[in-house]
């Protein structure tokens, strides 16, 4: 098995089955956290709650295996859990707010 040469993502001599429209357009692609930080200027809510979903769980775990408090560990997970569920319900409004972009708009006719 050859091994790939450890330029192979940026020397376009590996890829001659590329032309060049397609190989600029593949360098000049954004990077993941450029992307990452793009999405989330756009919708905010969705990493917000998935931030404080993380939180909190993380938080009941070590309420509930570290210190013994059962009482906080319970409230944390329960915190977890409407967290949890603004996530899904700004996933879903992001959805939402994506397809009726794309939907033609509606036009109001007034009644005679």
């Amino acid at each position: 098995m050859a091994s790939t040469p450890s330029n192979a993502t940026t020397d376009k001599g590996n890829f001659e089955f590329w032309d060049d429209r397609e190989w600029n357009s593949y360098q000049r692609r954004p990077s993941f956290w450029d992307t990452a930080k793009a999405k989330a200027r756009e919708d905010p809510a969705v990493p917000l709650f998935a931030g404080l979903t993380v939180v909190a769980l993380m938080g009941g775990m070590k309420q509930s295996f570290i210190t013994r408090d059962a009482t906080k560990a319970n409230k944390y997970m329960f915190a977890r859990i409407a967290f949890q569920g603004a996530a899904v319900g700004a996933c879903v409004w992001s959805i939402v707010k994506a397809i009726s972009h794309f939907a033609p708009p509606k036009e109001i006719t007034k009644k005679e």
